[in-house]
């Protein structure tokens, strides 16, 4: 079942300017990452179709997108739509936020991504890989499947978000969610939502939802860190 989360794009307007396309955010997210400053992709309300990865990493599978890192700096994108083609020959998640990487995504869409079986022992979040700090605010990550349980170790965890730093020891991945949904994620192991890693210091969930995602455990939430739900 394909189900839509529709936001209500609060930034869209006739003056806004922002990526029209694949290659223009691709360029925006590798501009952003090499600045050492904060910095804002606002969408103006777009959605944005990825056809191919921008990361590519045998072990722990592609990213649409360049890994968010820039030295603990922010960076935010808001207001649209970020999805994986449905006619994309390659398996790809949408982000990969590396443990020095600061991503908060607002009035987005995170959708489609996919993973399938690899050699690789990491491959995990399909819509969402965090290693460092994230933050969702009025977002959605819907409709992301990792279909990689057949390989070893950690695969196949973390249908919407893998939130945890497996490879490495790194006590400061946080991920906090605030009105927003993660729905409809399926993962072949655990974690259908969202799988929260043992080092992750603090997953604070607001007013948020979690629910019509799949997995063999942990639908919702595979939980073996710290989460606090309000």
């Amino acid at each position: 079942m394909l189900l839509t989360v529709k936001h209500h794009r609060k930034y869209h307007n006739s003056h806004c300017h922002g990526p029209t396309n694949e290659l223009e955010l691709k360029a925006a997210v590798q501009a952003a990452n090499s600045n050492n400053k904060p910095d804002e992709i606002n969408l103006c309300g777009k959605v944005i179709i990825l056809s191919t990865p921008d990361d590519l990493d045998p072990a722990a599978g592609a990213s649409g997108l360049q890994r968010i890192s820039d030295s603990g700096y922010p960076l935010t994108i808001k207001n649209g739509t970020i999805r994986r083609s449905d006619t994309a020959v390659d398996d790809f998640r949408i982000f990969r936020i590396e443990p020095d990487g600061n991503l908060i995504i607002e009035d987005l869409s995170v959708e489609n991504g996919l993973l399938f079986r690899g050699n690789g022992s990491y491959f995990i979040g399909a819509g969402i890989y965090n290693q460092g700090i994230f933050k969702a605010i009025d977002s959605s990550i819907a409709n992301n499947i990792n279909h990689a349980g057949g390989s070893p170790f950690l695969s196949g965890n973390g249908g919407g978000i893998y939130n945890g730093s497996p490879q490495i020891s790194s006590p400061e991945v946080s991920m906090e969610l605030i009105r927003s949904f993660v729905v409809n994620n399926t993962a072949d192991r655990s974690g259908g939502g969202i799988y929260n890693d043992e080092n992750a210091r603090v997953t604070n969930i607001i007013c948020s939802s979690i629910s019509n995602n799949m997995a063999v455990s942990g639908v919702g939430i595979n939980n073996i860190g710290t989460i606090r739900p309000h």
